[in-house]
């Protein structure tokens, strides 16, 4: 008989609570769960159509063996033990170096694959460490680093007390957060309107944006100019600097760093009038603290280290960081970061691969760009890639085939067939967030002190284990000890292994209290003392340097700029009704003598793409907006590999240059 089940939803950072109706083995419905304390009810979606994904006839099952046309089906065990063989002979040719591990958004999103994935790194001890932060977010844990010392610190906004609210490259309408959860946003923002005022910073008229009280359509890549300007005006209006000495430093370096965004200069900078520029300016003076949420928009771009700086200097001169009516840091519920005596420093930025030594380490971890280059200088032999499609989310991905296509093993553990499983030497499925028990993955980014815990909602199947099974079998393969006291991986439950990733008592109180426990809303006070500097540095010599030479022209081509639809997560598609396509404003069509429908290529100097155009007006003049994570309309073919920044290894994949031609016609913007 169809019973209902209550769980929450990982597919994105919201973890929005569900009610899913099961008969057996299949999912009937699913609907927002009204009684779950903080989504109430709420669901996109996404997550409605989780049913959909999971009875998809693109669901992986089993493993299998060999590439192309020689790939094969084969048992699970026999899959590891073909792998086993492979790794062990790797490891004895070029050791334990030699092996890499990307750990993608979707396993972010399974707690416990996630800590496995963690230390299975660990345990190879591997510079070969990758991760999805470098494709999208990086920006925000180098900052992190930079001016306060530690990766950890993931600001959330006060959602009580917050008099201002500004978002920057970020449209949590349909994203739902970046770095932090963002469930219901409309209701949300309607309530922090109810506060003060929203200002968005966007060059689309995004859904945040209709939803805010001033819209900022800045150019594309130049949100860093207005904040400076923010900054400019903040100082010289006066501010306690007694005060301000106590908790920082740089103080000076950054006044002479924002001198020159005058109210012409930034106007020119980001296409803003200047009585909207006054308007930004006179609301952050009156509210005094205020709260900033930035986002892909403004990360993926030239300027992204540089914005995410300045929007985090402006918190921290404001004492909007660590304090009510700003900023609050999460500390875990599980992970109790405010009891630390000192936060975990920053990790060492060396060493740095040989294929590109004019890029640092950043988060312990080297740039998810250069796999290629040490694929193809033999460096790298072995890759395990686990929640993501790599092919749609790294730069020249004809060049990544074909490193794929070279490499010794190409391991994959995913729910779904993509475009790198069909490049993989061995393909393992895995259990998707409805056949296994999880707690909530990243408990820091949540927007209060929670935990919640949910059993599988539907039987697990034998072949598709749980993501830490397969890892942890992966490393005992090669005699890692990934779990501690030489436990073989098919002698315990996920139950067990889930117990020890979660403190044991902390879960089993967990569950005492019906699998959800609130610990409280924000919490303040607790950073400062905790900082590895002891202060925040308001002007890192490394971002001081980026912010003297970002260009202070306009270009006079087209750029290209991201956008995120509501019915897809990066390359997984939830919902049908949305295709790729390119958006274009109707004076650039006009232009081009382009009507709504047109193929158009896309070119940089990186390559090209071939899109459908759509015109309307909520992108601005001169920009082209493209979806990423498409397979068959790959937006990283138009990326320049090489251009990556020096202090992350991030691709810049905002703000390329490009022309929209069509057979006798070339699009430029003037």
């Amino acid at each position: 008989m169809p019973n209902e089940v209550r769980t929450f939803c990982r597919i994105c950072i919201a973890a929005c609570g569900m009610k899913i109706t099961v008969d057996g083995d299949q999912v009937v419905s699913i609907r927002g769960d009204e009684t779950h304390p903080l989504t109430a009810g709420y669901l996109c979606s996404k997550g409605r159509a989780l049913g959909e994904v999971h009875h998809s006839s693109n669901r992986l099952a089993g493993a299998s063996v060999g590439r192309g046309d020689a790939r094969r089906m084969v048992s699970i065990d026999g899959a590891h033990a073909d792998l086993d063989d492979r790794l062990r002979a790797i490891v004895a040719e070029h050791g334990l170096e030699s092996i890499g591990v990307f750990h993608g958004t979707g396993a972010f999103q399974d707690g416990l694959g996630s800590w496995m994935v963690r230390r299975l790194k660990k345990a190879l001890g591997s510079y070969q460490s990758y991760s999805t932060a470098t494709v999208d977010a990086i920006a925000k844990t180098y900052v992190a680093e930079q001016m306060g010392g530690t990766p950890l610190l993931i600001p959330t906004i006060d959602e009580e007390h917050s008099a201002l609210l500004l978002f920057v490259g970020i449209n949590p309408v349909v994203s739902h957060g970046h770095a932090t959860m963002f469930s219901n946003p409309v209701e949300r923002i309607r309530a922090a309107r109810r506060r003060g005022p929203v200002f968005t910073l966007d060059p689309r008229t995004t859904e945040t944006a209709n939803l805010s009280d001033h819209h900022m359509a800045t150019r594309p890549g130049s949100d860093y100019a207005v904040l400076a300007h923010v900054i400019r005006a903040v100082l010289q209006r006066g501010i306690d600097e007694a005060a301000l000495t106590q908790r920082t430093t740089g103080i000076e370096a950054l006044r002479m760093a924002v001198e020159p965004f005058d109210v012409d200069s930034t106007c020119r900078l980001s296409g803003l009038p200047a009585e909207q520029l006054d308007t930004l300016v006179d609301a952050v003076i009156a509210a005094g603290r205020l709260s900033i949420l930035t986002g892909t928009g403004s990360t993926m771009a030239r300027s992204g280290n540089v914005t995410e700086w300045l929007a985090w200097a402006l918190l921290v001169l404001t004492d909007s960081m660590d304090q009510p009516g700003g900023m609050w840091f999460n500390p875990g519920h599980f992970a109790r970061l405010d009891r630390f005596e000192k936060l975990p420093a920053a990790a060492p930025t060396e060493p740095r691969s040989p294929a590109r030594p004019d890029v640092a380490r950043c988060g312990g971890e080297w740039p998810a760009a250069l796999i290629p280059d040490e694929i193809e200088a033999g460096r790298l032999r072995a890759l395990i890639v686990v929640g993501s499609n790599l092919m749609t989310a790294l730069p020249d991905p004809e060049r990544l085939k074909q490193a794929f296509g070279s490499i010794d093993a190409l391991v994959v553990i995913e729910i779904q067939r993509t475009a790198t499983t069909d490049l993989a030497t061995h393909v393992f499925a895995c259990a998707d967030q409805l056949e296994r028990p999880d707690v909530l993955p990243m408990e820091m980014n949540a927007n209060v002190v929670y935990q919640q815990f949910t059993d599988a909602v539907v039987p697990p199947r034998d072949d598709r284990p749980p993501l830490w099974q397969t890892l942890a079998r992966i490393g005992a393969g090669i005699d890692l000890d990934v779990l501690g006291g030489r436990i073989d991986p098919m002698s315990v439950t996920t139950e067990h292994v889930l117990t020890r990733m979660a403190r044991g008592t902390a879960l089993a109180d967990l569950r005492t209290r019906g699998d959800l426990h609130v610990e409280s809303g924000a919490v303040f006070g607790w950073v400062q003392q905790r900082l590895p500097f002891g202060r925040w540095n308001l002007a890192p010599d490394q971002l001081l340097d980026q912010l003297s030479a970002l260009e202070t022209a306009e270009r006079d081509t087209m750029v290209m700029i991201p956008r995120r639809p509501s019915k897809r997560m990066n390359w997984q598609h939830y919902r049908d009704g949305e295709r790729h396509e390119a958006w274009i404003h109707p004076t650039d069509a006009v232009a081009a003598g382009i009507v709504d429908g047109d193929q158009v290529a896309i070119a940089s100097e990186s390559g090209t793409l071939t899109l459908p155009v759509h015109i309307t007006e909520s992108v601005p003049p001169g920009a082209v907006s493209v979806q990423h994570g498409w397979p068959d309309a790959n937006v990283n073919t138009i990326i320049d590999r090489h251009d990556l920044d020096p202090y992350t290894g991030m691709a810049r994949l905002s703000g390329t240059p490009v022309t929209i031609s069509q057979p006798g016609r070339l699009l430029r913007h003037t």
